[in-house]
Formats: C-alpha cells, sequence, structure tokens
C-alpha cells in the first residue's frame, strides 16, 4: 500500500486536517492519534483500511489523498448519488478504466428497513489490487452495505460498513446480506436439507426468523469482511 501513496501525502493530509487536531479527528474517525502524528511527520503511511477511513472522516477525495491529483474536495457529480436500489446487477459502461464503482446498500442488522442505493466512488487500482489479493474477489462482484441495528452484535456493530461478495447462491452456513418479504436484513443462513431455512442473529435478545415454503427470499450476497468507524 505504501507503494502507491505518492509524495508528500503529510502535506495533503495537514491540508485536509486544517485546524482540527490529530486527537480530535482520532476520537471521532478511530483511527489512532499516534497514527495520524505519524502520518503527519512522514514516519509512517496508512493501509488501506486507514487510508478509506482518513478520507471519507475528512470528507476528501480518495484518490487526492492517494496521490494528489484532481480536487480536495468532491464537487457536485464526483460525491455520493443516491439511486434507486437496483433490482438486478448493474453494469456500468463507458467508464474510465481507472473507476471502480461498489454499489452501497444501506441495510438493517436490526428490524428490517426497506433499502435505499448510492455508489461509492474509487478511482485507481489500489482497491482494485486490494479486493484481489487480500479478499480474494473479483472487484466487480464486490459491495457494501451499512449496518443500522444491532441484531449481529458482536459480528456486526451499528454504523459498521460490510464488504460482500455479489452472488444469489447459498454458500454455505455464514453471514448474508438478503430480502426476506420485501425487508433488507443481514443474517447468519442456516440451512438443513432441502427446505428447512432460519436467519439467525448474533444477539440473543432477536429470535431466529424460519422461512416458509413460499415466502419471499432473495439473496444479495455474502459478507466477508468489515469496517468500523467509518460513518
Amino acid at each position: 500500500m505504501s507503494n502507491d501513496i505518492a509524495p508528500d501525502f503529510p502535506g495533503r493530509l495537514k491540508t485536509a486536517l486544517g485546524d482540527e487536531t490529530p486527537y480530535s479527528f482520532g476520537k471521532r474517525s478511530g483511527v489512532d492519534q499516534s497514527l495520524i502524528s505519524k502520518y503527519l511527520s512522514g514516519k509512517s503511511e496508512p493501509g488501506t483500511r486507514k487510508l478509506i477511513a482518513i478520507a471519507e472522516n475528512l470528507q476528501v477525495d480518495l484518490l487526492w489523498l492517494l496521490t494528489g491529483e484532481g480536487e480536495m474536495r468532491r464537487g457536485p457529480g464526483m460525491g455520493l448519488s443516491v439511486l434507486p436500489l437496483p433490482q438486478e446487477r448493474v453494469v456500468y459502461e463507458g467508464l474510465p478504466e481507472d473507476v471502480l464503482r461498489i454499489p452501497i446498500y444501506d441495510l438493517s442488522a436490526g428490524e428490517g428497513l426497506e433499502p435505499n442505493g448510492e455508489l461509492v466512488e474509487s478511482r485507481g487500482d489500489t482497491v482494485r489490487r486490494w479486493l484481489r489479493e487480500e479478499v480474494g474477489i473479483n472487484p466487480d462482484d464486490a459491495f457494501l452495505a451499512r449496518v443500522m441495528g444491532d441484531s449481529m452484535v458482536p459480528v456486526l456493530y451499528p454504523g459498521d460498513l460490510a464488504l460482500g461478495i455479489l452472488g444469489d447462491e447459498y454458500r454455505g452456513e455464514g453471514v448474508y446480506a438478503l430480502w426476506f418479504e420485501d425487508e433488507f436484513y443481514v443474517k447468519t443462513v442456516e440451512r438443513r436439507g432441502s427446505t428447512k431455512v432460519r436467519l439467525l442473529s448474533k444477539n440473543p435478545d432477536y429470535e431466529p426468523i424460519f422461512v416458509h415454503e413460499g415466502d419471499k427470499i432473495r439473496i444479495l450476497g455474502r459478507v466477508l469482511r468489515r469496517f468500523t468507524g467509518l460513518y
């Protein structure tokens, strides 16, 4: 990761922080203040997760923070675009090769909410390479989802950003983002035999949800990782 960061990252970080202290920023972002101080002094450089967290919390463009290219603040048309939730896989045509767009969903890890769709934009090959090499998935198959309930604590916490791989197939017991009876959930999916399916929470305060024949259920994809402190 450090080899992909252009020179004078400390200067760009200082500019983005403005008058905010490393302590204040660290407290609200979840990035330790000692690390922020090391980044500012040039003694260390952030990895992928920390870099994304810094960019999101400072509301600056990730490409600018990484390379110095483009505008520091996202102008009109460059930020998050609120779109209707796609019912089928979205194919983005005519995009430059250095642009990666990952669908991001607001979902409930509690009572279930109607979803909204967003797109988060990342440029450069850094995120693509991380998804391929570290996560082991095709970047075009990735999705992100914000968790807004506590039913999956301690696996997922409110405010976490879950990273997953798109696909409507059951890939064995695990955590999935899915629609059930027109509501959006993140749950452990447990299947016994060919017909018995339960949606399980990690929080013991929540009862299992039993899926019966004829119920409407559609899997968005399997959750693989979580990020915390980004929102």
